[in-house]
């Protein structure tokens, strides 16, 4: 198994590796588990680089896949926007442009507000 996927502390913390969350509060308690592990001192310089390998040709993708060539900065900054900024570090991924990160998330909360007044969903939701 490639080293990117080992998840099991070696200080003998509570291990998540084998059951999948079955309910919001479990998941929760694993996001909070795994934004605390300590990776600088469990990992060696080799994962870390194939990580960070790993993460710039996800980001690369989805920039190739959604935007034209002179547009990619736009690309980057949008999903270097929604990656919290703890994994951004972990992965040395940079911070996005401030201006952009704000303007790509109002142009995305007036898209989903605009969506949901003129295509609002015309089912009435039973509430009993």
């Amino acid at each position: 198994m490639s080293p990117l996927f080992v998840t099991e502390p070696s200080h003998g913390s509570q291990s998540f590796g084998s059951n999948y969350p079955r309910t919001w509060d479990e998941l929760e308690k694993f996001f909070h588990w795994l934004q605390v592990l300590p990776y600088e001192e469990q990992t060696t310089p080799e994962p870390k680089q194939i990580g960070a390998e790993a993460a710039e040709y996800f980001v690369q993708g989805f920039c190739d896949f959604w935007f034209p060539g002179f547009l990619q900065f736009i690309g980057r900054d949008r999903i270097l926007t929604f990656i919290p900024p703890q994994c951004r570090r972990r992965q040395r991924k940079g911070e996005p442009n401030w201006l952009r990160s704000e303007l790509i998330k109002l142009v995305i909360k007036l898209y989903h507000d605009v969506h949901d007044y003129l295509l609002s969903d015309p089912a009435e939701p039973d509430m009993t």
